[in-house]
């Protein structure tokens, strides 16, 4: 139990509400109304924001709030003067780490001995929030998708009925044809004009309607998928709309693509998706040309999208794979777009990167493991499966306060070949990483000393962490922690691994990491 430094004509108050508020879930901090000082804390106030009961004693008891909150704190006391208690919803509140909470703020007047308290509350309302939040973007999300899977049936509708007057052109197209050969007109040019001018206008339909309805086609079975032809077959449905716009294709793709792994109409909405930004990227300028081109190296294959256009914000690029964000004013974009495109190339296997400078254009550039090259990390997934891991010749680093974990993880990651190290705490890690590069660190979150996320905090703004990829283990949900708690750094993770995870766990997760390495450095 936490030691309390209180004043002696407070001790009596005191002792009659420290026994219960000491088991209270919720933090309670007691203000000297006339002295404006904290005269108590108890331990969930404490954990809540971080501070040891002595340093509230010693603080303003503005400090734990930003300013903008100050006026309706100061609102708050003030109307305590006319009654004897009130909610405060929604209030921020500040951490000892810089970071912040919400909280809903239960205040009630106290008077004893002449002497007039504050005693507050507060309910943290953080998780609550995040929870209102994801469930008002599922709803959103929901909504969207509908008329999405609505779109989608419509224009599977429109390609089908296209079809039927398409059928009949054709024949008395066919028809026409044997009859000017039984009247001997077969070579008339002005006729003959005419009937090519037709047929290739039908032809043109035919690859329209046939495009159309591969892009609405929901079966999402996997096979062999010729990227190239995906390619060509995307830039024919928008070719015709897109040069009313000045806008045209440039095309330089590999001569006999290898085969990818993947499904035909995921991989089409894939490339239209992309084709779709940059000619609203481009929409500024007089003409502009979108260029696509594939290669293919050893058992990978890339692929590129260049546009000319406006460009990306360098602040916005670690976000615009993110549900819902977009750089589009409101109206003009949902913001799904791409992290639909996202969630195609994991399924994919794929690697995505950007390259984008305000002004200058934006590059996307995709990497794909080759069909036979799925076959083998299959088999080496089962491999895995069976608790079987590929040998290892990565330097990692084990960041734990438990010495059981670091000892059993380190048995695992040794019988790969891997050479390993460990360290008690992230300031122990923090000494291993300035003399030392390792290819992965596995570090716990909840370490005392220095926790999982202040040293990665540090590693990141010491730039000491070059091409390393992070492994967080933790016992809870890592989103969750992460956003109820308000960290707000870039790339925290490379994956999480939540506790207690199995030795097949980890020799996955040591394969998933080797196969983004191998990706990232070729």
């Amino acid at each position: 139990m936490n030691k309390i430094f209180i004043i002696d004509d407070e001790v009596e108050l005191l002792k009659s509400l420290k026994q219960l508020f000491d088991h209270f879930f919720d933090g309670v901090l007691i203000l000297n109304l006339e002295e404006k000082r904290y005269a108590y804390a108890n331990s969930a106030i404490c954990t809540m924001l971080g501070y040891a009961p002595k340093e509230f004693y010693a603080m303003d008891i503005m400090d734990i709030y930003p300013k903008s909150e100050h006026k309706k704190i100061d609102e708050e006391i003030m109307c305590l003067e006319e009654k004897d208690q009130q909610i405060t919803e929604d209030i921020t509140c500040i951490t000892k780490y810089a970071t912040t909470i919400s909280a809903d703020i239960h205040s009630k007047k106290i008077d004893f001995n002449s002497k007039k308290f504050l005693l507050y509350i507060f309910r943290d309302i953080t998780f609550r929030k995040l929870l209102e939040r994801e469930k008002e973007e599922m709803q959103r999300k929901v909504a969207i998708s509908s008329r999405l899977s609505l779109l989608g049936e419509m224009a599977s509708g429109i390609a089908h009925e296209i079809n039927n007057p398409l059928y009949i052109i054709n024949l008395h197209l066919e028809n026409w044809e044997s009859e000017l050969a039984r009247m001997h007109l077969e070579n008339n040019e002005n006729l003959r004009q005419i009937f090519t001018a037709i047929s290739n206008s039908t032809e043109r339909i035919s690859k329209i309607v046939k495009g159309l309805k591969s892009y609405t086609h929901f079966d999402e079975s996997f096979g062999q998928l010729n990227i190239n032809e995906v390619i060509t077959t995307s830039i024919g449905l928008l070719k015709s709309m897109y040069s009313k716009d000045l806008i045209t294709f440039e095309l330089n793709l590999a001569a006999n693509s290898p085969m990818l792994m993947g499904n035909w109409g995921l991989a089409q909405q894939m490339m239209i998706n992309f084709f779709s930004n940059a000619k609203y990227a481009m929409k500024a300028l007089p003409q502009g040309v979108i260029k696509v081109s594939t290669t293919a190296v050893l058992d990978l294959v890339r692929v590129t999208i260049v546009d000319e256009g406006c460009g990306i914000p360098e602040e916005k690029i670690p976000n615009i794979f993110d549900p819902f964000f977009t750089t589009k004013p409101v109206g003009e974009g949902s913001g799904i777009g791409l992290n639909l495109v996202a969630s195609i190339i994991k399924k994919m296997r794929g690697h995505i990167h950007v390259d984008s400078k305000v002004g200058k254009g934006t590059t996307f550039t995709l990497t794909f493991p080759t069909f036979e090259r799925v076959l083998v990390l299959e088999q080496e997934k089962a491999s895995s499966d069976a608790g079987v891991v590929k040998q290892q010749n990565n330097t990692i680093l084990i960041v734990d306060d438990e010495p059981n974990i670091r000892n059993l993880i380190s048995l695992y990651l040794n019988a790969t070949g891997a050479m390993v190290e460990v360290a008690e705490n992230g300031k122990q890690a923090l000494l291993k990483i300035q003399a030392k590069k390792f290819d992965i660190i596995i570090t716990d979150i909840m370490m005392p000393i220095m926790n999982g996320i202040e040293f990665i905090k540090c590693a990141h703004s010491m730039k000491l962490l070059n091409q390393s990829k992070v492994v967080f283990m933790t016992g809870v949900d890592f989103e969750v922690y992460k956003n109820a708690r308000n960290f707000n750094i870039d790339s925290p993770a490379d994956i999480c691994l939540q506790k207690p995870f199995s030795k097949k766990e980890l020799y996955q997760c040591l394969d998933s990491l080797q196969i983004n390495m191998e990706m990232s450095h070729d």
